[in-house]
C-alpha cells in the first residue's frame, strides 16, 4: 500500500496532473473503504491514508480540479463519510478552492452550523446526537482563521479557555504558520511560563526552537532559563551547546564558572 503512494508522490509533479488527481482521488476512496473493515492495529493503512490526505490536495491545485465537485467532496468526506477519524485542512486545499471555492465551502458550513441551533456547554457536546458534525466545525474554525491570516481569531480560537499549556503552544504554531514570528514567540513563552507540567517544557523546546530560528541572539538566555526551570540533562545540554555555538565554550563538556551558572539556582 505505501509502496503504491510512494508512485503517487513520485508522479505528483513530473505526470499529468489530471490523471495524476484522478488516480488519488480513486486511491484515498479506496483507502478509506479498507481501513474501514480490517483492524489496523499497525496503523499501517492509517499512515498510508494520512500520506494520501497530504497528497490530495496538491493534486487536485495542480489539476486545477473543477471547484464545485471537490467542496461538495470535501464536506461529504467530513460529515457523511465512511470512518469519522480523519480530518480535512481547508489550509492545505486553499490553493485548489481558490477565492471561489474558499466562500463556497464557508458557505457549505455555515448551512450545516445553522441547522444545529444554540452552542451546547463543552460538556454536553460529546454525548450528544449531533457531536461528530459539532467536532468537524469545530476543527474548521481555527484552520480558517488561519487561512484568513487573521491575528484576533488565531488566538481566540486556539487558545480557547487557556486552560492548560498546551493550547499556548497551538496558538504559536498557529501564528508561527501565518509568519507572526513574533507572536509566536511570546505565546510559546507564555505556555512555557504556565505551570511546571509536561506540556509547559514542550512548550519551552518550542519556544527554543522558535528564537532558534528568528531571534538566535536571544537563544542563549532562554536555553539557561529553560535549565533552570527543568534542571535535566537534555536542557542542559542544549544550553551547553548553544554556548559553544556563540562562542562562550569550546566544548559542550566545559561549564561556566559564575554566580549565574545554571546549576546554582
Amino acid at each position: 500500500m505505501h509502496e503504491a503512494v510512494d508512485i503517487l508522490e513520485a508522479a505528483v509533479f513530473d505526470h499529468d496532473p489530471h490523471e495524476v488527481y484522478a488516480v488519488a482521488s480513486k486511491a484515498l476512496a479506496s483507502s478509506i473503504t479498507v481501513i474501514a473493515r480490517p483492524d489496523d492495529s499497525s496503523g499501517i493503512i492509517g499512515d498510508a491514508c494520512r500520506r494520501l490526505l497530504e497528497l490530495h490536495p496538491v493534486a487536485a491545485a495542480r489539476a486545477s480540479a473543477p471547484v464545485a465537485p471537490l467542496v461538495n467532496w470535501m464536506i461529504k468526506f467530513q460529515f457523511d463519510g465512511e470512518v469519522d477519524y480523519f480530518e480535512l485542512d481547508p489550509v492545505a486545499y486553499a490553493p485548489a478552492l481558490g477565492e471561489t471555492g474558499r466562500k463556497k465551502y464557508r458557505a457549505e458550513l455555515d448551512r450545516i452550523a445553522e441547522g444545529l441551533g444554540p452552542t451546547l456547554p463543552e460538556e454536553q457536546r460529546s454525548s450528544s446526537t449531533n457531536s461528530r458534525v459539532r467536532f468537524v466545525l469545530e476543527w474548521n474554525e481555527p484552520r480558517l482563521a488561519v487561512l484568513d491570516k487573521d491575528v484576533a481569531a488565531i488566538i481566540r480560537t486556539h487558545l480557547r479557555d487557556a486552560r492548560v499549556a498546551a493550547w499556548y503552544q497551538d496558538t504559536a504554531e498557529a501564528l508561527a504558520e501565518v509568519g507572526e514570528y513574533s507572536l509566536a514567540i511570546e505565546w510559546a513563552q507564555r505556555g512555557a511560563g504556565f505551570d511546571g507540567g509536561h506540556q509547559s517544557v514542550k512548550a519551552a523546546n518550542y519556544w527554543c526552537d522558535l528564537l532558534a530560528t528568528h531571534r538566535p541572539g536571544e537563544l542563549l538566555n532562554a536555553r539557561l532559563m529553560v535549565f533552570r526551570r527543568w534542571p535535566t540533562a537534555p536542557h542542559a545540554r542544549g544550553f551547553m551547546m548553544r554556548r559553544v555555538m556563540t562562542g562562550l565554550a569550546t566544548t559542550t563538556r566545559s561549564w561556566p564558572h559564575s554566580p549565574r551558572a545554571p546549576w546554582r539556582r
